[in-house]
């Protein structure tokens, strides 16, 4: 494996510290209670960039790395989903009825994004098969199945009213940037097999974590009384429906 230069090496470094600068406001901020997953996602996910960049410095081989590799973004890629899972229930947590049930509507968009998936793979061209192919795959999935929840996640603040200067949606923008990022390059992966295509992919996602990284600190920089969701309840469908739910558990429970 080629070592990485110095500048890449002050580009990883970075970004680690720039996550634990982000870690540092949401603590002082004491909003850790509401974005625990997201506190977790930025610590874990800073260490692992550390531990990643030493490797490369160290000259670990490709097998040992990949392995690794892998291994990493099995764990990042399950603390994304905690982290897009608090972002869900922060959406919807203005609306009393829909405080009640926000799991099931969770659930439900899990279950229609997972058929869609599946179908999506079986019906999709075949390419010929090499030994990567299966792990992309799967990879590329479980990130299909991401951002589709962030598409509701985004559809949902619309119809709330959240303000887009909220947290939750900083949160939900940046990460949304990096997985659409993620999908692009595992298709290309996929077709192109090449060393420099896959550095050149390398070199894209590693810009578009970046970009995320940026997004979270400017949203969090922000003065805590301009950047605070909104939680007033606009006057809109949304509204009938919470009405309508709040009477029909009112009901059931009487």
């Amino acid at each position: 494996m080629p070592h990485p230069t110095f500048a890449e090496h002050l580009f990883y470094l970075s970004q680690s510290a720039l996550q634990f600068v982000i870690v540092f406001l949401i603590f002082r901020r004491k909003l850790y209670s509401s974005f625990p997953a997201f506190t977790a996602y930025l610590i874990v996910v800073s260490l692992i960039t550390i531990a990643q960049d030493s490797e490369l410095a160290l000259g670990v081989s490709l097998p040992t790395y990949m392995n690794s590799f892998y291994c990493f973004e099995w764990c990042s890629i399950g603390l994304e989903f905690w982290v897009i899972y608090e972002v869900f229930k922060t959406v919807l947590e203005p609306y009393e009825a829909l405080r009640r049930s926000w799991r099931f509507i969770f659930l439900i968009s899990v279950f229609t994004l997972v058929v869609v998936n599946l179908l999506w793979i079986a019906y999709e061209p075949k390419i010929r098969a090499w030994e990567m192919l299966n792990v992309l795959d799967w990879v590329r999935s479980v990130r299909a199945l991401q951002i589709g929840l962030l598409v509701v996640v985004f559809a949902l603040s619309r119809l709330m009213g959240l303000s887009w200067r909220s947290y939750c949606l900083g949160v939900a923008l940046g990460l949304g940037i990096y997985v659409a990022t993620e999908i692009v390059t595992l298709e290309v992966r996929r077709h192109d097999n090449r060393w420099a295509v896959w550095e050149l992919l390398n070199v894209i996602r590693s810009v578009s974590y970046a970009v995320s990284i940026v997004i979270w600190a400017w949203y969090f920089f922000q003065p805590t009384e301009v950047a605070k969701p909104v939680y007033t309840v606009p006057n809109n469908n949304i509204e009938k429906w919470n009405r309508a739910l709040q009477l029909m558990l009112a009901r059931r429970i009487g």
